[in-house]
């Protein structure tokens, strides 16, 4: 398969024995943590950054992967995890800590406190706006069952390295749906007068290239998290994807840059005008996100 970013019946139950902590503690949240499932892990994210990267192994093991730049001191120190962590390289550039542990170990090493801790980091060292504003998103959609924002970073074994930045669910009858490719861009993005247009159209054409697998995999991704709990307020068990496809351009913060940009887009790309949606964008430690974009994206007025 091109794609597939769910999780096998066993890994599957084995996440939902964690339910009485983990993802009780994501669902708590309201979206300031996600969850996102992937072949044979889960990624949990903050603010657009991994937090810690999960994966199953045989014998009811897991490894937990926490970015050097994020890990907390205490965590290192900890007795209990002294002897269960390797340092590694991915890529030449990243630097891991990668934590080796039993399955009953993964509720202490993901205890509130150590979680706080990692937040803590990633808010010090920062992290690219973007990402956050593509989390942003995310998270304040987390109770829209018409406009489900269901994956984010996307990418598969034949997109070359490109990465679609959220894939949406359009809700067109009941529990029919439609994929919607989603590119997010800051107002000030220089990339947002021309190139976001070949970018979205790209991703678009290897959709629908592999169209079987995105389909199979977002019915399945959808099935799995609401089995979860992590799609409290939808009301179908599961969906079916239909066989249109499209496409959207989010656009956030910097609104005076982006106009003008968004204009020079459009003289050049007529067809991208009615797939742009402008967003007040604020600093998510300034407000009070919840609810944020209760109204929905995918029927906002276009971009005038």
């Amino acid at each position: 398969m091109a794609i597939k970013r769910y999780l096998n019946d066993t890994n599957l139950i084995r996440l939902m024995q964690e339910s009485g902590f983990l993802l009780k503690n994501i669902i708590n949240s309201e979206g300031e943590l996600i969850l996102c499932l992937r072949e044979n892990y889960f990624n949990i994210y903050y603010r657009g950054n991994s937090l810690a990267k999960v994966s199953f192994k045989s014998e009811n093991k897991y490894t937990v992967d926490i970015h050097s730049k994020f890990i907390p001191t205490e965590l290192i120190n900890d007795p209990d995890f002294s002897n269960k962590y390797k340092v590694l390289t991915i890529k030449g550039k990243e630097t891991i800590y990668r934590f080796n542990i039993e399955q009953c170990e993964l509720r202490k090493l993901l205890q509130k406190t150590y979680i706080a801790s990692i937040k803590e980091k990633i808010i010090k060292v920062g992290y690219k706006e973007e990402l956050e504003f593509q989390h942003l998103i995310m998270s304040d959609n987390i109770l829209n069952e018409k406009d489900c924002l269901i994956d984010i970073q996307i990418t598969d074994k034949y997109a070359n390295g490109k990465r679609m930045d959220l894939m949406g669910l359009k809700q067109i009858d009941g529990n029919l749906y439609r994929m919607v490719i989603m590119e997010v861009k800051l107002g000030n993005n220089e990339e947002l007068k021309e190139k976001v247009y070949r970018q979205i159209k790209d991703y678009s054409d290897h959709v629908k290239k592999y169209f079987t697998c995105y389909k199979h995999t977002y019915e399945e991704q959808y099935r799995q998290l609401k089995q979860l709990g992590l799609l409290p307020s939808y009301k179908y068990e599961t969906i079916v994807i239909d066989d249109e496809i499209e496409e959207m351009i989010i656009v956030g913060r910097y609104l005076a840059k982006a106009q003008k940009q968004i204009t020079e887009l459009i003289i050049n790309h007529p067809d991208i005008e009615d797939k742009i949606r402008l967003l007040a964008y604020i600093k998510a430690v300034d407000i009070d996100r919840k609810n944020m974009y209760a109204d929905g994206f995918f029927t906002h007025p276009q971009v005038k």
